[in-house]
């Protein structure tokens, strides 16, 4: 069954294939759509060039109630 915050990242995850920021690289683990693994890379010309930053984020989703939802995110560096 595909909830909406699972459709949602399914939709972020095609556009990001699609249209690819500059200096970001992310997706899904192979098994849940609900772990991410990013890539920040450092810009050019600042301190932080050809550095980069890994990352692993979590979707989570608390429902309080019908109309009221909390996305939240975890982040490990």
């Amino acid at each position: 069954m595909s909830t909406p915050a699972r459709r949602r990242l399914m939709r972020d995850f095609k556009r990001l294939q699609e249209d690819p920021p500059a200096g970001v690289s992310g997706a899904p683990s192979e098994n849940n759509i609900m772990v991410w693994n990013a890539v920040i890379f450092g810009p050019e010309g600042t301190p932080f060039e050809d550095g980069e930053c890994g990352c692993g984020v979590e979707a989570t989703c608390l429902s309080l109630g019908e109309h009221l939802k909390f996305h939240m995110f975890s982040v490990r560096i």
